[in-house]
């Protein structure tokens, strides 16, 4: 079954959704955008530098010319309420386990902000802390793996077995 938006959605020839506005197509009508994100060649890149500013500008409630304007009149330095507001969006993607999209979004608004020669900067205090999750896999050892490392242990220079007694040779020889 077909969802109504599915179903009202427009439709190539072939019978595949056709392409549509984006979320942040918006932010393309502002001349420091367009200036800014012109300089990205990758389309991946500018997508998801644009998704990230328009992130920013949701949250912040503002426009990209009022962000460099704010920051102007500050000379050239982010406001600090934008600062905080930027920090709150940017902390509750880690608290949701989302540490690399708080980056990417971090990285996408700094780069607009240098294209406009502003600055921002976070103290040692409130940077956003990264932590990487370690994936290791699991693996259990079969007995004859077991076998073989005891095997290997008795070859190991320097190492003897406290429980053989001098003299006696192993069970399994």
């Amino acid at each position: 079954m077909v969802s109504e938006f599915a179903s009202n959605r427009p439709r190539k020839s072939n019978g595949a959704f056709a392409t549509t506005s984006k979320v942040y197509d918006w932010l393309l009508e502002f001349e420091c955008v367009r200036s800014w994100i012109e300089s990205y060649q990758a389309p991946l890149t500018r997508k998801n530098y644009l998704a990230g500013l328009n992130l920013v500008c949701q949250r912040l409630n503002v426009t990209p010319d009022r962000i460099v304007k704010s920051a102007r009149e500050n000379g050239d330095k982010l406001p600090r309420e934008f600062k905080t507001q930027l920090r709150g969006l940017l902390n509750s993607y880690v608290q949701e386990e989302k540490p690399s999209r708080a980056k990417r979004i971090y990285q996408s608004f700094r780069s607009f902000l240098v294209e406009n020669e502003v600055t921002v900067t976070f103290t040692r205090q409130e940077r956003i802390r990264y932590r990487r999750k370690k994936v290791i896999d699991e693996r259990v050892p079969k007995r004859q793996d077991i076998y073989m490392l005891a095997d290997a242990a008795e070859n190991v220079k320097g190492w003897r077995d406290p429980l053989r007694k001098p003299g006696i040779r192993s069970c399994r020889s």
